[in-house]
């Protein structure tokens, strides 16, 4: 045992450590812990710099599709409905159509139905119907059809209360919400 004592002592002698503490901060294992730490964390930085962007763009368009497949599935049942019954387009009508469309776990989420001249048909909000539509990207659709022009069937987004909301939207065959 004494003998072992020694060696250690021999070994610190020559390299010049005997009695002294090393500095945890100047230690060769923490200075490679230390980057290898900062190197993890740099590169998780990058990672959700680069990817958390795409990924939201990427949701917009999944959700952004899936309106567009929803409003124009209902649109060609309106279509049908209102080519068999006129009084398809009566607001208790409407709400049996179409009352319950929404995009599943976004609470927000309704439709309703406006006339060619921006009049609401129907509306969740029942005060609601019979009055000139507010927002933005119907109102512009009107006005497309008003000068003749029937938009396509698409989704798109606008701000209200400054908050981007998004908004699909289906023109009827004859145009007439």
């Amino acid at each position: 045992m004494g003998e072992q004592k020694t060696k250690v002592k021999d070994k610190e002698i020559r390299s010049g450590t005997a009695g002294k503490k090393v500095n945890i901060f100047s230690s060769i294992r923490t200075k490679i812990l230390l980057l290898v730490l900062a190197a993890i964390i740099l590169t998780s930085f990058i990672f959700l710099w680069t990817i958390v962007p795409v990924t939201r763009e990427n949701l917009s368009g999944f959700t952004a599709n899936y309106m567009k497949d929803v409003v124009k599935a209902y649109g060609v049942l309106m279509d049908r409905a209102v080519g068999v019954n006129e009084k398809a387009l009566q607001p208790e009508s409407l709400k049996n159509l179409i009352g319950d469309i929404s995009i599943n776990d976004v609470p927000s989420s309704y439709a309703y139905v406006v006339d060619a001249e921006g009049i609401m048909l129907y509306h969740p909000t029942a005060d609601k119907i019979g009055q000139p539509v507010e927002n933005e990207v119907v109102t512009g659709l009107v006005s497309d059809l008003r000068s003749g022009v029937v938009p396509e069937s698409n989704a798109t987004t606008y701000v209200f209360n400054g908050i981007i909301k998004y908004a699909a939207y289906y023109i009827g065959t004859d145009a007439q919400y």
